[in-house]
């Protein structure tokens, strides 16, 4: 009996334990705590805050380009007449400061140096320029054989040589250049199957991006030209730099942040992607689609909600750029595809008449020899292409000059290209309603600017931060040197770079016409525009014609100007035709 009653007491408490463990509830996880940026408000001051663009200033013609030098305090502008400017940043907006005719055809890319020392501009007239900023002054000229797509400076800090990596249009080869140097290629490499499109270096890692035009990423060491060792994976696969392939899309533009930690892609879905650079991971993704903003815009109450004809407007422009970057996409595919097709036409022949078996590219005009000078590659180029028929010369320079066209075409309209501030926590970009500062940390939109700036759809961002180097010689050099921080933005089919700052325009008196400055003479389609409109041929008397009979009516044009000129262009159009009197006035 003692045995079974300890059994018995085990059972109960075995039972009561179950009891308590049915009993008990569970406490909800504690909720997580919201990701806060730590000095947020201070970061905010140093950038800037204008609803509207302070000023504007003029090219002759479409600007395409827009860099800012932060160390040197210049500001470069690039349009697609291959014109450059420099501006020198003072402490309050801008001031001109040289202007050259750097190109005699479109500019496809302009690049800094990381140390800002250094600028580069690559055109379709097969030539790239090289200017020291400090000095303002064009320091070297190379020319090269092909249509050059991007280029970018590769070069660490203290390095002896300068080098500068350049896309070829016509093959998917990579050529690396002294900049400083006699035009020779140091080196050629071909990691890609298409031709190079986008291409940047980042100086912390030391570690060249690389993106073509099937939207593939590439990694590379600048000095051994082979995959980095110190990048956090190992395989591709591992990534989501094959994001753009799946969904079939490309990249739009390419840029780093400041500490080497993030990359930022525009794609051709209207979409925002931020990735690690080191781990070739998604960290954030904007969506700025139209079906975004529509559905934005079916909230009344949303703090971005526009009235239906201003937002019409918008859409239509977004709609307009959409439609122009798949149309040249598909001319530069169809270009691209064409020469591919003259190189086996011409390796055809070449098998065919069973000469240089021992190096079957030797009459290849794409071929570029490594150890020829810049007037030398010329000079070969032409004796390649004077070893070519009359007609294969004669087709390879149409086909020279329909890719010229095509990036020309491509570049007229300047891509959305996000930018991040000077500590990488906010990525600042331009979308349809406006420029958006975006907190990575947060993830939240911290502010907007030009959100009713509604006749100008602003595309590439430049970015100045800290303080300028001020005026010598001034009494009070601490006012010259203040902080101004100041955005910089091209905007579509505009010859004008615009300056966003904390500043608001100025109103009232003669100072309000001086927002939109008159630095270049306007060109003949400008001066037709401002042309005053013919004047409506007006009439005296009208006649209307009704079931009842004729009424015949004098009208008094100079008087009622507006009322006569309203009714005669309605008339005109027939909008009072087939229309019943509502009321009768005896």
């Amino acid at each position: 009996m003692a045995t079974k009653r300890a059994r018995e007491d085990d059972n109960g408490a075995d039972g009561d334990n179950s009891d308590a463990e049915d009993v008990m509830i569970e406490m909800p996880p504690p909720p997580k705590k919201k990701k806060r940026l730590e000095f947020e408000k201070l970061y905010l001051d140093a950038l800037p805050s204008s609803e509207y663009y302070e000023r504007s200033f003029m090219h002759r013609a479409t600007i395409s380009h827009v860099v800012v030098s932060q160390g040197q305090d210049f500001i470069i502008t690039g349009s697609i007449d291959g014109h450059v400017k420099f501006w020198k940043k003072k402490p309050q907006g801008i001031e001109f400061a040289k202007h050259f005719r750097a190109h005699m055809g479109s500019i496809t890319s302009m690049t800094l140096s990381h140390d800002g020392l250094y600028l580069a501009t690559a055109s379709v007239d097969q030539s790239i320029k090289i200017f020291d900023i400090a000095n303002f002054d064009m320091i070297n000229m190379i020319q090269v054989s092909f249509i050059p797509t991007c280029c970018e400076f590769i070069y660490q800090k203290g390095s002896a040589s300068l080098n500068l990596a350049v896309g070829d249009a016509t093959t998917p080869s990579i050529f690396v250049y002294e900049a400083k140097g006699d035009g020779s290629v140091v080196h050629e490499m071909k990691i890609h199957h298409n031709p190079v499109l986008l291409m940047k270096y980042n100086h912390v890692h030391n570690i060249v991006l690389t993106v073509d035009s099937k939207g593939f990423f590439e990694y590379w060491n600048p000095q051994t030209f082979k995959f980095p060792s110190n990048l956090l994976f190992k395989f591709k696969m591992e990534t989501d730099l094959f994001e753009f392939t799946k969904a079939k899309e490309l990249p739009r533009s390419l840029t780093l942040s400041p500490d080497g930690e993030y990359f930022a892609c525009s794609g051709s879905d209207n979409q925002i992607r931020i990735f690690r650079f080191l781990r070739g991971k998604i960290h954030r993704q904007y969506s700025e689609t139209v079906q975004t903003y529509q559905t934005v815009m079916r909230n009344p109450s949303s703090v971005f909600h526009l009235d239906d004809i201003d937002f019409g407007k918008r859409m239509a422009i977004e709609n307009e750029i959409l439609r122009f970057h798949q149309a040249v996409d598909e001319k530069f595919q169809s270009s691209y595809q064409k020469f591919q097709e003259f190189r086996k036409k011409l390796a055809d022949a070449l098998l065919a008449k069973n000469t240089q078996e021992d190096d079957p590219q030797a009459l290849n005009p794409f071929r570029h020899d490594q150890s020829s000078s810049s007037s030398s590659s010329s000079s070969s180029n032409d004796d390649q292409a004077g070893q070519l028929s009359a007609e294969d010369a004669k087709e390879l320079n149409l086909l020279h000059t329909e890719m010229g066209e095509v990036l020309t075409q491509r570049n007229s309209v300047a891509p959305v290209t996000p930018i991040f501030d000077e500590t990488s926590n906010f990525v600042i970009y331009s979308t349809p309603i406006g420029i958006k500062i975006m907190n990575m940390v947060t993830n939240k939109i911290s502010r907007v600017l030009g959100f009713h700036e509604s006749a100008e759809r602003f595309l590439s961002v430049a970015l100045f931060q800290g303080r300028t180097r001020g005026v010598a010689g001034t009494v009070d050099f601490k006012a010259d040197a203040e902080i101004d921080p100041t955005l910089f933005c091209t905007a579509f089919k505009k010859v004008r770079v615009f300056l966003f700052s904390n500043r608001l325009p100025d109103e009232g008196g003669e100072d309000k016409s001086t927002r939109d400055v008159l630095n270049e003479r306007p060109s003949e389609e400008e001066r037709s525009a401002v042309v005053k409109p013919a004047k409506v041929r007006l009439g005296s008397f009208a006649t209307i014609h009704t079931t009842k009979g004729d009424m015949s009516f004098e009208l008094f044009p100079d008087l009622c100007p507006k009322t006569v000129e309203n009714f005669v262009v309605h008339s005109r159009n027939k909008y009072y035709n087939s229309l019943t009197f509502h009321r009768v006035v005896k």
